[in-house]
């Protein structure tokens, strides 16, 4: 039997098979953006050949699929979402848009917009209700009101519908009420409450987090829908899971019903399988640094546990929902080289994505991007093919980088050169803004390199930082669809409880918990007949701070009849770590109580180790630049033996992905065919 993962890029999809025995079967597309559900069949057959079977036959041998996808992000990202409006307590439709009354970038400039909301006023309309901050009712819902605001919505064609009312994360009679009201008058509309995503306090937080979901949830419902669909054709019958921001999976219901939590669904694998590669190595502190076709995603995990964010921004918009800490950059292959009217050569953010592409993938594209310039330097050997079964034409990537050179005036090779030394650089930078920039050394760190474009640029950010160790793993290209192969289901619950720590009772405490701990079992055991864990952790803060932090409880004695203490010191002990201090005299309030129900998949099998072979041999040597022309060694990446010794420089060369070992490096293969390359 396999497990598949799937992680949709935004230039190629991703696939990889495991079988019983941990051997994993890597295969990938070209990305199909105005349907992905049609890129995915497509991977799955080029899959199936790699297995040597047909598509049906192999999906009738599947126990599950779990998939990482991108379309809530694109929805945000290209403005392509559901027309929404928003029902909310009368004289509040404005939060949306009023903000934190910040500016979230370039604080000091005068004339900069406001972002634009994702509902425009005029559908924004409010409800005479109100709720009192201890759940009790001030002024009862008003049903001609909530009739009069449906009528609107219906009137101006709205097809999804945010439900916020005021302090309904204390009672959510009000919200349900209307809910339904909305599911009856509007059959068909995708209707989402915030009581149902965010049960919390911050009121623009939890209004623009339910708007985001009904936001994007009627694209997802409808991309999950075709998915579903196709693959049923095709003959697959086992269950789909998709991978959702916070690191675990969810049945297609439950990311339906929550999309927005799928915003960072692919890079959410990568974390994963980095979280399990650090397992298998051995080594619990990993820089993960994923490089794909169009961005590049960095995060950390310490002690083999990785960062949490409870407060997130996403093309502009606060999504408050927990998910993996992981910064995104404009920096990936695809990434498109201009000079500016100063004479300025930039890098990215805008990407060629999967079409046209780069110029050296041949599909009309000509602006010069990070591959091409790969490939005039000779790090990419055009007479192979590129995964997918594409050929490179170097004669494009050639004409793409001279006419970017002459812009400045520079050859095609100058202009190569410095394309690849300013992304190094921002990939640097972006490693520096999770270590460095947090009181974080990253010298004591390994990076893991994976992702298509990985391989050739991670020595060289390593070298910028002085990280003394690169692990490139033999799914690296795929890592993020091997990573949701390892990730368990999980469904989260959250309810606010403004309360100093240290006064509350332990019986308190512990009510809290247990309730939100049979509510998330409950929900888990409705679609998962397995064994459950679970988690706790508190978002907390000291009393005159204006932010929370999130603090895991589950190494705190339960038993204790000093509980609150307890749940104090665990703070305390989380902000020295974060911040190197900690106020043990000041109050501590407890803000949210979080409870994660997690249902204990199958473990992923360890990856086989090779047996003894003799060393793989040059198959040849390829001209590149590095500083000058000269001629490396190019090594297969599949035939490389278990203790193998390889000096840089040189070229590793695999179906999927090629890493460069720079002069002075040194890659060794470890038992499992995973390169563990020390930086010179």
């Amino acid at each position: 039997m396999f497990r598949i993962g799937i992680d949709v890029g935004g230039t190629f999809t991703d696939l990889v098979a495991v079988d019983e025995t941990g051997q994993s079967t890597l295969a990938k597309s070209p990305s199909t953006p105005a349907d992905p559900s049609i890129g995915v069949l497509e991977g799955l057959a080029v899959l199936a050949r790699a297995l040597g079977l047909d598509r049906s036959t192999m999906l009738g041998q599947t126990e599950r699929i779990v998939h990482g996808t991108t379309v809530a992000t694109n929805a945000l990202l290209e403005r392509k979402g559901a027309k929404v409006g928003l029902l909310t307590t009368a004289g509040h439709r404005d939060v949306l848009e009023m903000r934190e009354g910040l500016k979230p970038e370039d604080r000091y400039n005068l004339r900069l917009a406001p972002p634009e909301p994702l509902v425009p006023r005029r559908l924004r309309l409010g409800v005479t209700e109100r709720i009192r901050a201890d759940g009790t009712v001030l002024t009862p819902i008003d049903h001609a009101s909530l009739d009069r605001a449906i009528d609107t919505l219906i009137a101006e064609g709205v097809t999804s519908v945010a439900i916020c009312f005021l302090h309904a994360w204390k009672s959510a009679a009000h919200e349900a009420a209307s809910a339904e009201r909305v599911r009856a008058r509007m059959p068909g509309a995708y209707v989402t409450a915030s009581s149902e995503v965010y049960p919390q306090i911050k009121e623009y937080e939890r209004v623009s987090t339910t708007v985001v979901n009904a936001y994007v949830g009627p694209v997802v419902a409808g991309y999950l829908g075709r998915l579903s669909g196709r693959l049923a054709e095709a003959a697959y019958t086992g269950p789909l899971f998709i991978m959702l921001s916070h690191g675990g999976v969810a049945p297609v219901e439950e990311a339906i019903r929550l999309a927005a939590a799928t915003v960072l669904s692919g890079p959410a694998g990568g974390v994963a399988g980095s979280i399990h590669a650090a397992t298998l190595l051995g080594v619990p502190n990993l820089i993960p640094f994923d490089m794909g076709g169009t961005s590049t995603d960095i995060s950390l995990v310490r002690q083999s546990v990785p960062g949490l964010a409870i407060d997130r921004g996403i093309a502009g918009q606060r999504i408050a929902l927990p998910s993996l800490d992981i910064v995104t950059l404009g920096a990936g292959g695809g990434s498109i080289a201009r000079v500016d009217q100063g004479g300025v050569l930039h890098v990215g953010p805008e990407s060629a994505g999967a079409a046209p592409g780069p110029a050296c993938y041949g599909r009309g594209g000509t602006e010069a991007t990070v591959t091409d310039a790969n490939v005039v330097l000779g790090l990419l050997d055009p007479s192979g093919l590129l995964a997918g079964g594409m050929r490179l034409d170097k004669e494009a990537a050639d004409a793409a980088l001279g006419r970017l050179g002459r812009a400045i005036g520079l050859d095609a090779i100058a202009a190569a050169a410095g394309v690849q030394r300013i992304i190094n650089g921002r990939m640097a930078e972006g490693i520096r803004l999770v270590s460095v920039r947090r009181g974080i050394d990253p010298t004591a760190f390994a990076l893991l390199a994976f992702g298509g474009a990985a391989g050739l640029h991670a020595t060289a950010v390593a070298r910028q930082l002085s990280i003394p160790r690169v692990i490139v793993p033999r799914v690296a290209s795929v890592l993020s669809a091997w990573g949701m192969l390892a990730s368990e289901i999980r469904f989260e619950t959250t309810r606010s409880h403004i309360g100093d720590a240290t006064t509350m009772t332990t019986d308190g405490l512990r009510r809290i918990f247990a309730e939100m701990e049979a509510d998330a079992r409950g929900r888990l055991a409705a679609v998962f007949n397995g064994p459950i864990a679970i988690g706790r952790s508190a978002d907390m803060r000291y009393g005159e701070q204006i932010f929370e932090i999130n603090v895991p409880l589950d190494h705190i004695d339960w038993d204790t009849p000093e509980l609150g203490r307890a749940v104090a010191d665990a703070f305390h002990q989380r902000h020295e770590e974060l911040y190197t201090y900690a106020q043990r005299t000041n109050e501590v309030v407890l803000v949210n109580a979080r409870v994660a129900a997690i249902g204990k998949l199958p473990e992923l099998p360890k990856e086989p180790t090779l047996g003894a072979r003799a060393p793989a041999r040059p198959v040849r040597q390829q001209r590149v630049h590095l500083g000058e022309w000269r001629e490396i060694d190019v090594l297969p990446f599949d035939a490389l033996a278990p203790g193998q010794s390889i000096a840089g420089p040189a070229l590793i060369e695999g179906p999927t992905t090629t890493v460069l070992v720079e002069a002075g490096d040194t890659a060794r293969v470890l038992d499992n065919g995973w390169l563990d390359i020390r930086v010179g």
